[in-house]
């Protein structure tokens, strides 16, 4: 005996190929891995036959045919889930892959209704995320995939949509009156419930300069002088301090 040929097929009663020549006889053993071009499948049952040959190459019968099947992939993680309306991050969460040689999981994310997808981070020995820095008021979509020991990687799970906390809206009705020298601002009160104050600006040549905070929607200041004119506006802040874009200007002459 010279050496050994190993034949495999896709199915037992299939047509076998011949996939390695072994061409040590003290060899009794090998590891099919396919090849470069054309790996083993996942989760794929191949069977296999053995000939010794001899110095001119002729073969013996064929051994008994014996089959293997590979490893499958990880499952679908199931149970993805997530929080919406945090401020500028958005919680993320799913339950364990039933598989006990799950490694890590890899998050992805899109911005947008056709935004593409692209891993934003992988998590080792864990079931949840948190995906920080977001823009507010934004929605933003994500999948996940699970990645084993050795490196077989699970479909996509199911795609969820979530967004982050908007800003409040803009005051609207900004008023100013004047009232025994002073200027009263008045403008109408904001529909979001957690509305915590609003701050009042002074439009200047380097932008707005802050002059005042009110939880009411009321604010006094100190009148122009007369003929002298300042633009003025108004941002709602809520109760985790995001503050909405400024109110339309009043114009306040002093007289």
């Amino acid at each position: 005996v010279k050496g050994y040929k190993l034949y495999r097929s896709a199915a037992r009663e299939g047509e076998y190929f011949l996939i390695k020549k072994i061409s040590n006889p003290k060899k009794n053993k090998y590891l099919n891995k396919g090849t470069y071009n054309k790996p083993l499948m996942d989760n794929t049952t191949y069977y296999y036959k053995l000939t010794s040959y001899n110095k001119v190459d002729v073969e013996s019968k064929p051994s008994d045919i014996v089959f293997a099947t590979t490893k499958p992939r990880p499952v679908r993680s199931s149970g993805f889930g997530g929080e919406s309306l945090h401020v500028k991050e958005i919680p993320l969460f799913w339950q364990p892959n039933p598989e006990d040689d799950i490694v890590e999981y890899h998050i992805f994310r899109s911005s947008g209704d056709e935004g593409e997808f692209s891993e934003i981070a992988s998590v080792e020995g864990k079931t949840f995320y948190v995906d920080r820095r977001l823009e507010d008021g934004c929605g933003y979509k994500y999948k996940i995939t699970a990645q084993d020991k050795d490196k077989l990687i699970s479909d996509f799970s199911d795609t969820i949509t979530l967004r982050t906390k908007p800003k409040p809206r803009a005051p609207t009705g900004l008023n100013a009156t004047f009232e025994e020298g002073k200027t009263v601002f008045t403008w109408l009160a904001n529909t979001e419930p957690d509305i915590a104050s609003y701050n009042v600006f002074k439009k200047g040549f380097l932008g707005l300069r802050k002059v005042g905070t009110v939880r009411e929607p009321q604010f006094i200041n100190v009148a122009p002088k007369p003929g002298k004119s300042k633009d003025y506006v108004v941002k709602a802040v809520d109760s985790d301090g995001l503050e909405s874009k400024p109110s339309q200007p009043v114009t306040v002459v002093g007289k």
